[in-house]
């Protein structure tokens, strides 16, 4: 692109920009992208097995969750890398960096981390539906079936609630265990501080 031109680009131009730049630097990284057949397969054998958060092992339920995310954020990240964007690659491999850090503390107590990540998660729709609710209601807006999901959702949360109490395990303290981690504190405890100040701060200078 010339960047002496005062004329815009559409999306048409960017989107062949992109694919055009894939297909160029494919070319220099062979060898790192057969990696990604070898992670998949790896993600498979998370997959491979019964999983609900009603059963014995929540923990795989969650993990298989966290599992995907972190793949397709992998994914994700490497096309917009190749594509020229390794900028904004680093966003997305920060997420995936924060979902590997879960899984580390998930070990130390898997049961108990599995259901308050249900639990954060449930809490926040709540959460969000609850302020949305709050705003039409006060300007005089339509509400629609926020009341009703709303109800829904809050009985979802009482649901899981009464699945931790049922593990004899009390959900505020399973929140505050291992809800909002401390990210360095979690790597210090396992003994990998190192990638709190070096790769953590790296991918989230940008």
């Amino acid at each position: 692109r010339d960047m002496t031109k005062t004329a815009a680009y559409g999306w048409s131009w960017f989107r062949k920009e992109i694919q055009d730049g894939v297909a160029f630097s494919e070319r220099y990284c062979t060898d790192f992208l057969d990696l990604v057949e070898e992670i998949d397969g790896v993600v498979g054998t998370v997959f491979a097995r019964p999983m609900s958060p009603l059963s014995d092992r929540p923990q795989d339920y969650v993990v298989s969750i966290l599992v995907a995310r972190a793949f397709r954020l992998t994914v994700s990240a490497l096309y917009i890398g190749l594509a020229g964007y390794p900028d904004s690659a680093n966003n997305l491999e920060r997420t995936a960096w924060e979902i590997s850090i879960r899984l580390l503390d998930m070990t130390s107590a898997p049961v108990g981390a599995a259901f308050c990540f249900l639990l954060d998660g449930a809490a926040a729709e709540i959460s969000r539906v609850q302020a949305e609710l709050d705003h039409r209601q006060a300007i005089g807006e339509p509400v629609h079936l926020l009341p009703e999901n709303l109800r829904r959702l809050q009985a979802h949360y009482g649901v899981l609630e009464r699945l931790v109490r049922d593990r004899s395990l009390d959900p505020e303290q399973v929140r505050h265990a291992h809800g909002r981690l401390n990210v360095r504190q979690v790597c210090k405890r396992f003994g990998v501080e190192k990638a709190y100040l070096v790769d953590y701060a790296l991918t989230s200078a940008y």
